[in-house]
């Protein structure tokens, strides 16, 4: 291994370069440790690529990996999902389709001999957090991210309160409206899983500000929790159906799968007017830096440059942009 930390080679900010993130194969090496590399692209030339959502954590980062051959240190969440993802790799094996989930099941079990794609798009990986400068020119380009990646892997973090038979029971929900009696035998077992599920959705996943662009901007969303899993453009959806006693939290049982099956059938040029909907409805989402109640948004806009800070600069307003160089107050 080299020695010192790594640093962040920088980004082309006149131009559009993401990195991603390769997992290195262990082979030979009689340890543990995730070894990772980080890869530049012009976001219209990437390689097929899934991007995580998350949660980041209050602890400090305590987990050693490597990125290029060099420590670095990322939090107890983050470690642990990068566990379940390195077990997938198959670097035999060439990319191939996302597989047709059919259940909820173990995720190993799921892939069997297909591959999940080996490289993925990280913010606390990807983005270099200590500069103020990329940080916002990567926030600009949420929405190119994760409506470019193949799917978004939704991790809600490790098995704990039943969430395993909660997953069970979400995955096979009934494709109708919920109603007393209605859902026949599958209203009893609802019952028997009302708790977990009630559980499942007040994790701090549901509560973060960013999860918010990251939940309704792609196409796919790959919902992991645990080593239990499920793959269907659709199945969060079917959240809206839930009677109220199997969620106990409507902001998130309702509002989110809501707002994304409403958001996209909606025309762009509804999205770029949406801004104080937005700030309304998910006023209440948390985020560490109160910049991010307003950027953690823009995403959900369409074209940002076509908004303006007339406020802030009354003489030439500028486009409304990611920019952490600037105070909440001024923002």
């Amino acid at each position: 291994m080299a020695s010192g930390i790594f640093k962040y080679t920088p980004i082309d900010r006149s131009s559009r370069q993401i990195r991603l993130l390769k997992f290195i194969p262990n082979v030979g090496l009689g340890d543990n440790l995730i070894r990772c590399y980080l890869e530049t692209y012009e976001i219209s030339q990437c390689p097929s690529f899934i991007a995580l959502s998350y949660t980041w954590g209050e602890d400090s980062p305590g987990h050693k990996i490597t990125l290029n051959r060099r420590p670095y240190f990322v939090r107890d969440n983050l470690w642990a999902v990068l566990c379940v993802l390195k077990s997938l790799i198959r670097p035999d094996l060439e990319p191939t389709n996302m597989p047709s989930i059919t259940g909820s099941m173990p995720i190993d079990q799921q892939f069997n001999s297909k591959k999940l794609w080996n490289r993925f798009w990280v913010d606390a990986i990807c983005i270099n957090q200590q500069g103020d400068f990329e940080r916002g020119h990567q926030v600009n380009m949420m929405r190119d991210i994760f409506s470019s990646a193949d799917s978004v892997i939704a991790w809600l973090g490790p098995e704990y309160d039943d969430s395993n038979l909660a997953m069970h029971s979400l995955f096979h929900l009934p494709d109708r409206d919920w109603c007393p009696g209605y859902w026949g035998e599958y209203e009893q077992e609802l019952k028997k899983s009302e708790k977990a599920i009630a559980n499942l959705f007040m994790r701090p996943y549901w509560s973060r500000m960013w999860i918010i662009q990251e939940f309704i901007l792609p196409s796919h969303i790959f919902i992991l929790c645990g080593q239990l899993s499920f793959w269907r453009s659709d199945s969060w959806l079917n959240f809206t159906r839930l009677p109220e006693t199997a969620t106990e939290q409507k902001v998130v049982g309702k509002i989110l799968p809501g707002y994304r099956s409403y958001w996209r059938s909606c025309s762009p040029y509804y999205h770029q007017r949406i801004l104080h909907l937005l700030l309304s409805t998910f006023s209440k989402w948390s985020c560490s830096d109160p910049r991010d109640k307003v950027f953690a948004l823009l995403g959900l806009i369409g074209d940002i440059t076509s908004l303006s800070i007339p406020r802030l600069y009354p003489r030439t307003p500028v486009p409304l942009l990611a920019d952490y160089t600037i105070s909440p107050r001024e923002l």
